[in-house]
C-alpha cells in the first residue's frame, strides 16, 4: 500500500512541467533508506506552494513510511535567506507491526543566509492527534533536522537526524525513525 502511494505521487511528480522547481533527495545509513521529492506548483510575491512525497524503510525498526503533503512557504521579514512555512502531511506508516494512517500538520523552517555560501539548515515538526491518526495508532510525531551545503546550484549535500513516533494503544510510544542520516539533493 505506502509503495504503491510513493510511486504514483512520484510519477505525478515527476511528470509536472519543468517550468516550476522541483527536487529528488535520498539519505541513507546502514539500516534505513529515505527518498524524498518535491515539486513547486506556485511561486509568486506571496511565497511558494510545494507538493512532497517520501518514502522511508528503516531496518533497525521494522518501519516504513509513505506520505504526502503540502507545504506553504514565505520569507521573514528582513531576514535574507530565511523562509518558514506550514505544511498538511496524509501518512500512512508500519512501525513494528502496528499499522497506521494519519493526517499531520507542522511547521518548517529553512534558513540558507547569503553570508554563509551554500550553508543553509532545515527543520521541521509535525503531529497527528488522536482524532486525526487511524487504524492502530493513536498520536503521531515526526521532527527532522538537516545541516546542508549547497555546493553547486542544483546539488545540495546534507546530514541530518529524523525522528518519527506512533503511539500505540497496545504497545505506547513506538519508534518508526530514530536516525541520522547523509545524503544528497538534486534540483531540476
Amino acid at each position: 500500500m505506502i509503495r504503491k502511494i510513493f510511486v504514483t505521487t512520484v510519477g505525478i511528480f515527476l511528470s509536472v512541467t519543468a517550468a516550476q522547481a522541483g527536487s529528488v533527495q535520498i539519505g541513507i545509513n546502514d539500516n534505513s533508506v529515505e527518498g524524498v521529492v518535491s515539486q513547486q506548483i506556485i511561486d509568486d510575491q506571496k511565497g511558494t506552494t510545494e507538493v512532497y512525497a517520501r518514502g522511508l524503510y528503516n531496518d533497525r525498526t521494522s518501519s516504513s513510511i509513505g506520505e504526502i503533503g503540502l507545504d506553504v512557504f514565505g520569507g521573514i521579514a528582513d531576514l535574507p535567506g530565511m523562509r518558514a512555512g506550514v505544511g498538511i502531511r496524509l501518512a500512512a506508516i508500519d512501525a513494528d507491526n502496528e499499522k497506521a494512517e494519519a493526517v499531520a500538520l507542522g511547521v518548517n523552517l529553512r534558513f540558507n543566509p547569503p553570508a554563509l555560501q551554500g550553508v543553509g539548515v532545515r527543520a521541521q515538526i509535525f503531529y497527528a492527534p488522536k482524532i486525526l491518526t487511524f487504524g492502530e495508532g493513536e498520536r503521531l510525531l515526526e521532527s527532522a533536522i538537516q545541516l546542508e551545503y549547497e555546493f553547486m546550484p542544483r546539488a545540495r549535500a546534507f546530514v541530518g537526524y529524523g525522528y518519527t513516533m506512533l503511539h500505540t494503544e497496545d504497545l505506547g510510544d513506538v519508534k518508526a525513525d530514530d536516525s541520522f542520516r547523509v545524503g544528497a539533493e538534486f534540483g531540476f
